[in-house]
C-alpha cells in the first residue's frame, strides 16, 4: 500500500541510526536500524524521480576508484564538467547550453533531483547549479555518494558505458 496516497504517503528513513542491539522502539526520538546511506536510498527509490552522478565516465565503466565497480543503479550520467564553459572549469556555459544538456537527460524542475558521485564533492557543484541558480525546487545532495554507497556490500551497483 505504499504509494497509495501519492507520492510520499510513506516516510522512507531516519538519521538516528543505531545497531540492532541498540535499538529500542519509542515515540520520542525514533530510532532506525539501517545506516544513513540506506534511508537516503530510501528517499531516492521512494521519490525520486531523477537521480544525477557527477563524475567522470570512466569511474562507472568499469573499476576505478572504488570498492566496487560502477554506479548506483538508476543515476543518469551528467558529469559536472559538462556544464562549465570549454576551457574554463570555473565558469558556467550559457544557460541555452546548460538547458540543452539539461533536456537531452530528461532532467526538468517537476523531478525531484538527486546528485550524487564518488564522494560528494563533484556533485556539490550541480546541488548549488539546481538549486541557487536554475532554482529547482526539488533538490538533493547525497554527502557521502558512491564512496558511502559501496561501504555496503549488499547494496547494488550497475557498470558500463550506459548503464541505468
Amino acid at each position: 500500500t505504499r504509494m497509495l496516497a501519492g507520492p510520499m504517503d510513506y516516510t522512507p528513513g531516519g538519521f538516528n541510526n543505531v545497531t540492532r542491539e541498540e535499538f529500542a522502539p519509542r515515540t520520542t526520538a525514533p530510532m532506525v536500524m539501517h545506516t544513513r546511506a540506506h534511508a537516503t536510498a530510501l528517499f531516492v527509490v521512494f521519490e525520486s524521480g531523477l537521480q544525477m552522478v557527477a563524475d567522470s565516465p570512466d569511474a562507472y565503466e568499469g573499476q576505478k576508484y572504488w570498492i566496487k565497480p560502477g554506479h548506483i543503479p538508476g543515476t543518469i550520467h551528467v558529469p559536472w564538467r559538462s556544464l562549465m564553459a570549454d576551457g574554463n572549469p570555473a565558469l558556467l556555459k550559457p544557460d541555452q547550453e546548460i538547458q540543452a544538456i539539461l533536456d537531452k537527460n530528461g532532467i526538468h524542475p517537476d523531478k525531484m533531483i538527486l546528485c550524487t558521485c564518488g564522494t560528494g564533492r563533484e556533485a556539490t557543484n550541480e546541488f548549488i547549479l539546481f538549486k541557487w541558480y536554475l532554482d529547482y525546487p526539488r533538490i538533493k545532495i547525497y554527502e557521502g555518494s558512491y564512496t558511502e554507497w559501496t561501504a555496503y556490500p549488499e547494496n547494488p551497483t550497475v557498470t558500463g558505458k550506459n548503464p541505468r
